[in-house]
C-alpha cells in the first residue's frame, strides 16, 4: 500500500513540474533588460512596448507597436490566433492591454520607439484626452493592422 502511495505522489509530482512551465499567460515586461525580437532594441519606454504569447505559448516581446505589427507577417500562426496580443496603455505606462480591442493615435508629437509615433490606449476616453493635446490620426485595431503590416 505504502509502495502505490509514493508511485501516486511521484506521478503527480511529476506532471505538475511538466505543467507548470504550460502558460499561456502574459508576462510583464522587464524595461530595461527585455529586448524587442523584432529589431533587437533593449525595451526601455514604458510608455510602449508590446507583447505575443503564440498558440503554443512563447513569449515575444518588442518596444513599440510598430515592431510587434512588422514581426506579425512572418510568424506561422495568424494575428488572431495567438493566445494574447498586448500593447502598452500609453495613459497607464507599463501596462499591458489587449492590442486587439485598443485604440490608436498617430501622432509626431507622440514619436514612438521606432519613430512611426504609434501610441494604443485601453479607452476611447483616454485616446480622446491625448488628442485633444497631441495632433494626430485615430485609428482601431483592424486599421492599425493594415496600416502596418501591408507594407
Amino acid at each position: 500500500m505504502r509502495r502505490y502511495y509514493l508511485r501516486s505522489f511521484s506521478i503527480l509530482l511529476w506532471l505538475s513540474i511538466a505543467l507548470s512551465g504550460c502558460s499561456y499567460d502574459p508576462v510583464p515586461i522587464n524595461y530595461g533588460k527585455d529586448v524587442c525580437d523584432n529589431c533587437r532594441m533593449q525595451i526601455e519606454d514604458r510608455g510602449y512596448g508590446a507583447e505575443i504569447v503564440s498558440p503554443k505559448g512563447k513569449i515575444y516581446r518588442f518596444d513599440s507597436g510598430e515592431c510587434l505589427l512588422q514581426f506579425l507577417p512572418g510568424q506561422p500562426f495568424p494575428a488572431d490566433q495567438a493566445r494574447h496580443l498586448l500593447v502598452t496603455d500609453r495613459s497607464a505606462p507599463g501596462n499591458l492591454v489587449d492590442a486587439r480591442s485598443a485604440y490608436y493615435l498617430i501622432s509626431q508629437q507622440l514619436p514612438s520607439p521606432m519613430g512611426a509615433g504609434l501610441s494604443a490606449f485601453r479607452s476611447q476616453d483616454s485616446l480622446r484626452a491625448f488628442h485633444s493635446r497631441y495632433d494626430g490620426e485615430m485609428l482601431d485595431w483592424k486599421e492599425v493592422y493594415l496600416r502596418f503590416t501591408k507594407r
